[in-house]
């Protein structure tokens, strides 16, 4: 049985489940994978089985797992958080937590089919971001799905023993829609 709810060339996304757990256990407290990322505590298997128990049927969050087609392997998640149905605006967060899928295009396919799914499918906005400066892969892959930088909070984040500065970021409805025609246009121009 096929459970994503979308398909890029190389990686499916596919709704959490209670199964999904102990991954997110082993992801969340390597120091390698949360280095990026808002979490600094210890997760147990409990607090996160409590946590993704909560999350089924979250219409303010959806979270999905980045499956590699290729072998089935989960990697990672991506996820729009904080959907805000009146202001049709939500927050976009990703981790991939196996490093051997690091720097391969797995981060960059997973943010362009959750553009989609936010824009498509749910009928948003805008989507924001934070990242935090020293995050130089992050930023490329937002640059590239055409996220603009809209302010920074200086020394916001302590990280690796000193203070870096985290960036806002956003994109919106139209502008991810123009941009995707573009790209359309000039792959019709190159054939």
């Amino acid at each position: 049985m096929n459970l994503a709810y979308a398909r890029g060339p190389r990686l499916d996304l596919r709704p959490i489940d209670a199964a999904d757990a102990p991954l997110f256990v082993r992801w969340l407290n390597d120091p390698d994978v949360t280095q990026y990322l808002a979490r600094t505590l210890p997760l147990t298997l409990e607090e996160e089985s409590g946590l993704l128990k909560a999350r089924a049927g979250d219409k303010d969050n959806v979270i999905l797992v980045m499956v590699v087609r290729d072998g089935n392997v989960p990697i990672g998640s991506a996820g729009l958080h904080h959907i805000s149905g009146p202001d049709r605006r939500g927050i976009f967060g990703i981790q991939i937590g196996e490093p051997s899928y690091w720097n391969r295009g797995f981060g960059s396919e997973a943010t362009e089919l959750m553009l989609e799914i936010a824009f498509e499918r749910l009928n948003l906005n805008r989507v924001e971001l934070s990242v935090y400066d020293t995050n130089a892969r992050a930023l490329r892959v937002y640059e590239r799905a055409g996220y603009r930088a809209e302010g920074v909070s200086r020394q916001a984040r302590f990280l690796g023993g000193r203070y870096v500065d985290v960036r806002q970021m956003a994109i919106l409805a139209e502008e991810w829609r123009m941009r995707k025609s573009l790209v359309a246009a000039g792959e019709v121009c190159q054939t």
